[in-house]
Parts: structure tokens; sequence; C-alpha cells
């Protein structure tokens, strides 16, 4: 990227994140007043998603700041394309995951945002689409106990 696009982007996740933790989570999410662990409050983990994006938007940003001028031309439009696309696969994933479940919708979504992004090794796509899902599907459903759909797979997923 050049530092123009990383500043504006780290700029974009910086404020997103602020945004989530201060405002959309506390206006959005019903907070019990007592919760045994902070884990099982319902905007634990809403809010530890805005710390990452935050976090991670203020890196990019000090890398852009930090970082030379860039002399490369301007590739137009091509990259911004990609924004709607996964914004549609998002989407696709939403619509199907009271059928497909949550492993196997992500399966699908996370390896066609892989190949959207531009990984191509088979085995990187093969690894992150597949362990990343059941990874995360065992950690809510069995570690902290958050219902997740399951899909065709639930026959299988309840012997775990």
């Amino acid at each position: 990227m050049s530092k123009s696009s990383d500043i504006i982007a780290g700029a974009a996740f910086l404020t997103l994140g602020v945004l989530l933790i201060f405002v959309l989570i506390p206006v959005g999410v019903d907070e019990p007043r007592k919760v045994p662990f902070a884990a099982a409050s319902p905007s634990y983990y809403p809010k530890l998603i805005g710390y990452v994006i935050a976090l991670l938007g203020a890196g990019i940003l000090v890398q852009g700041l930090r970082r030379a001028p860039d002399d490369t031309p301007s590739v137009g439009f091509a990259p911004y394309a990609k924004v709607p696309v996964a914004m549609g696969i998002m989407a696709v994933f939403y619509l199907v995951l009271p059928f497909l479940g949550f492993i196997l919708g992500a399966m699908l979504a996370l390896c066609a945002l892989m190949l959207l992004a531009g990984e191509r090794s088979p085995k990187v796509l093969g690894l992150v689409s597949v362990l990343l899902p059941i990874g995360l599907y065992l950690f809510f459903a069995k570690v902290a106990g958050i219902p997740i759909p399951s899909g065709p797979l639930e026959p299988y997923l309840i012997r775990i």
C-alpha cells in the first residue's frame, strides 16, 4: 500500500474501533448489572474485537506516518472494487449461516475472502479456512458455552 492509503486505512480502523468501544457497543448491547465473570458479559467479545481493530488501526497509521513518500503510480479503482465484493461474501455468509451452520459457512467465506485478498497457496487456504472455524466453534460452543449454529454438522459436533 502507499503511504497515503496506509494513513487513511489506519485512521479509518482506529476510528471504527473507538466508535465500537465507546458508542456502538454501549448503545446496542444490553448489559446486566451483575455478571459472574467478565467473559460472560454480552459486551466482552464485541469490545475485545473493538480493541483489536483500534490497535491494528493505530499500528497501520503509525506505519503509514513513518513510511517514506511513495512514488509508485496510482493503480486506479481495482483495489477499491474488492470492498463491495468482500461485503457481498459476508452477506452471503450471513444468509447461508442458518442452513450451513457456522463451520461450513465460515470455511467457504474465509476461503473466498483469502482468494480475494490474493492468497493462492492451497496449503494456507486449506489450513486457515478449515482450522480457524473449527477452533472458533470449539471455543465458543464448548468452552464459553455460547450456542453457535452448527447446521448439517450437528450430529458430529454433539459427540465432541
